[in-house]
């Protein structure tokens, strides 16, 4: 019975592969003929074996059914097929499709795959295995579930469809998808259909995840492309592509890519994300980085902005600490306080890094070559934008405080600060500048420049800019070619400041000048004057004369007041000071000046004055002189010169002009005139003039008196003559000389239409003269034979 069961379970097939698709009965304890519902039905019971090709199937129970081409098999199901097993409490095998279907707790096994469903549909021939039912597919580190599941077991390869998930829990990873492709000797995998990849920390929480239209895994590489979304925490990014290293932790997005926290954005060309410890640990942007911070008033709205070059952003516990970009960086950051947008600052350097503290930014540090701008509110308490710059700045948010260090600069409206180190109180409106080397002599001391003024500078200054005031200590500045010192230093108003301890110097060394005025109060009114009180005058740091108060002009153009001195110092005179006296601007037309110069060497007082007048271009004209006391006693109790200049024209027909100068000794000029061309002068010539032209005539008429005198002369009568018949001629005064003059005309003039002759050209003129001149001479003689002495004469002589 049971060998002519399978006799005819194999009957005359029509076609090869019916052949091959048969099953071919091994073994069976008991063979039972049923009919069931019509329908002639062989079932063999017990230890029941089929061979199919080179598979074997083995089960409990068997039933063939002929109408439907089909073995039933039931119990303890099992079919080994290669390296492929497979077992179920159920199962069908059609012969016409050459497939088996495994029911109830079905398994599949080949190599390190295993399929667990509640069907198990495998397809002998081709080596297709398709699961449904709550299928799950293994290896030794993978799990995946999903509605459908195929397996090409000889292609090795994989299908998964209908919310597929791929669990990877030594990786902690789970993928996610409508439908999973995957190659599991090759480590590949795609995924389409809202796919994701999750990554997980030790406890299966997700920690990272991405989003994308597909996904593929190839080892260690996770591609996504196609509006990609990652999440971590509350860390949210969106880019075209996107890919994930799990073995090193970190994630690379492409095309358009954007990170957001909170009110905190990033994008570049590239953004790279790096974990540790299944924390984002930092962001790393190689190519045009942007980092934007959102503010929300209840009015308005602002954005911070960084760029540079490139930016890294290190976080610690999801929260972002710091910022750093590199190259050609700028910072754009809007200073608001109690809800209330104060100004924008913009500030840009090589480096520029952000310190973030309870998610807010705390600090910002630019390095090298930086410069910003702060543009205050319209309702702010500043009138302009205020331009700084410095090797470094830090800039401290919650403070709202700015340090500037090494050569820093501020300009602010027509001020600019420059020092070492320059603090900024943006609260106060405050700056405070220092040196950073505080040594004497230094280099980065504060200053302080106004526009059209000289710049103030001290070892420390407080600037008021909402004020316009500030404090300076040990400051100095230059005022109308004079320096101010003082222990302290006060800007009351733009013009006015005030001096403590200070004095008052037109010295060229005015770190330690020669001599100064000093004052333990000042006031300087810039352009206008300096009032001191009391007034000590200090040479070589000895005080020689003291003055309750003195008023020092500064004004430009004509004022009266004082006149500063100069240092200085020559080896043929020694220490001088010079330039000492008060001017006194009469009116309009007249001016005048006394001066008192000091000679150390000689103990000398020298008096010079000056007085000019000027109507117009009628009349001007100066007179000054100068005296001293005479030491020497060579030239009577003092020494003088006397000189004049005076240009007068009466009418257009009319002038009168005259210079002059006279000396009581010959080496005046040489002793106390700073001119080379007055030290060597060897004459002294003094003449007036009067001129008058007879209008409508060729005639004119001058009269002229003048003095001259050789100053050699006198030096040459000391000594005595070598011979007899020498003359000198030591002054000539010529009082008058009167002329007369007639223009030059034609003798015979051209007359109306013919033509000039020889004739013609002649011409003629007239002149005479007058002069009456006194001249004073030395000459030589010999009193006697063996000697010879000077004797001086006095000739008159008319013409």
């Amino acid at each position: 019975m049971l060998f002519f069961f399978c006799a005819v379970s194999i009957d005359c097939p029509p076609l090869q592969a019916q052949e091959n698709s048969r099953l071919e009965l091994l073994h069976a304890e008991t063979l039972e003929n049923l009919t069931r519902n019509g329908v002639a039905t062989k079932r063999l019971v017990g230890k029941v074996k089929f061979k199919r090709g080179g598979a074997i199937l083995t089960c409990d129970i068997a039933e063939f059914d002929a109408q439907q081409n089909e073995t039933r098999l039931n119990g303890h199901v099992k079919v080994i097929q290669d390296d492929a097993v497979l077992t179920s409490e159920n199962g069908v095998y059609q012969r016409d499709t050459e497939i088996l279907q495994l029911l109830g707790d079905a398994h599949y096994r080949h190599l390190d795959q295993h399929v667990v469903a509640q069907r198990i549909n495998y397809q002998m021939s081709k080596k297709i295995v398709t699961a449904s039912g709550k299928p799950v597919m293994m290896d030794s580190s993978r799990s995946l579930t999903a509605h459908h599941v195929t397996f090409f077991e000889e292609q090795r390869y994989g299908l998964a469809t209908g919310e597929a998930v791929m669990h990877d829990p030594v990786n902690h990873v789970d993928i996610t998808g409508e439908k999973l492709q995957f190659y599991p000797d090759q480590d590949s995998l795609l995924a389409v259909g809202n796919p994701s990849v999750v990554r997980l920390d030790s406890l299966n929480s997700p920690v990272f995840t991405i989003k994308a239209d597909s996904l593929s895994v190839e080892a260690d590489y996770f591609f996504a492309w196609g509006n990609v979304k990652i999440n971590h925490e509350d860390v949210t990014g969106v880019a075209g592509q996107a890919v994930f290293q799990r073995a090193e932790n970190y994630a690379i997005m492409r095309q358009d890519p954007v990170l957001h926290q909170g009110d905190y954005i990033l994008h570049g060309d590239v953004i790279q994300l790096n974990l540790a410890d299944d924390k984002l640990s930092s962001v790393y942007i190689p190519t045009n980085p942007v980092f934007m911070n959102n503010k929300f008033l209840p009015d308005t709205a602002f954005v911070d902005r960084l760029t540079g070059k490139q930016m890294a952003v290190d976080l610690v516990d999801n929260k972002v600490q710091s910022v750093t970009l590199i190259g050609m960086a700028t910072s754009e950051f809007h200073a608001v306080e109690d809800s209330t947008f104060k100004g924008l600052n913009v500030v840009s350097g090589d480096t520029l890094t952000i310190t973030m503290l309870d998610d807010d930014v705390d600090e910002i540090l630019v390095v090298g070559g930086c410069q910003g701008t702060y543009t205050p509110a319209k309702n702010a308490d500043l009138d302009g934008n205020i331009t700084y710059e410095a090797q470094t700045i830090r800039y401290h948010i919650p403070r709202e405080s700015t340090h500037l260090l090494t050569d820093a600069k501020v300009n602010y409206q027509k001020m600019s600060l420059g020092a070492g180190g320059i603090d900024v109180d943006w609260r106060k409106n405050l700056l405070t500048a220092r040196s950073l080397t505080d040594t004497a002599g230094a280099e980065d001391y504060p200053q302080l420049e106004q526009t059209g003024e000289k710049p103030l500078v001290g070892t420390r200054m407080v600037y008021n800019m909402q004020q316009n005031r500030g404090q300076v200590i040990a400051g100095r500045t230059e005022i109308d070619q004079g320096y101010y010192y003082g222990a302290e230093m006060q800007r009351i108003t733009p013009e006015v400041y005030h001096v403590h301890d200070g004095y008052y110097t037109t010295c060229d060394i005015p770190d330690h000048p020669h001599y100064y005025f000093y004052s333990t109060r000042m006031k300087l009114i810039t352009n206008k004057l300096v009032i001191a009180k009391p007034v000590v005058l200090y040479i070589a740091d000895v005080p020689l004369a003291i003055l309750p108060f003195a008023v020092f002009p500064q004004q430009k153009g004509r004022r009266s007041g004082f006149l500063m001195p100069a240092y200085d110092y020559k080896k043929s005179e020694g220490r001088s000071l010079k330039g000492l006296g008060y001017y006194w601007a009469i009116n309009d037309y007249m001016d005048g000046k006394l001066i008192v110069d000091f000679y150390d060497n000689r103990e000398d007082f020298l008096y010079r004055g000056r007085f000019n007048y000027k109507i117009r271009d009628v009349l001007n004209g100066s007179f000054s002189g100068s005296l001293t006391p005479d030491r020497t006693g060579n030239s009577g109790p003092y020494r003088w010169d006397i000189a004049f200049n005076h240009n007068h024209t009466v009418d257009p027909t009319m002038s009168i002009r005259g210079s002059g100068q006279l000396s009581g000794d010959a080496n005046f000029g040489r002793d106390y005139y700073q001119e080379q061309s007055a030290r060597l002068k060897k004459e002294l010539r003094s003449n007036m003039t009067l001129t008058k032209r007879f209008e409508n005539t060729p005639y004119s008429t001058n009269a002229n008196v003048g003095y001259y005198k050789n100053l050699q002369v006198g030096q040459t009568i000391l000594l005595e003559p070598t011979r007899a018949g020498t003359k000198l001629t030591e002054s000539t005064i010529t009082l008058p000389t009167f002329g007369f003059n007639r223009a030059s005309s034609n003798l015979f003039p051209v007359k109306p239409n013919r033509p000039a002759a020889w004739y013609n050209q002649l011409s003629w003129n007239y002149n005479s003269s007058f002069n009456n001149t006194i001249t004073n001479t030395y000459e030589s003689y010999a009193p006697t034979d063996s000697t010879f002495a000077w004797q001086k004469k006095s000739d008159a002589s008319k013409s």
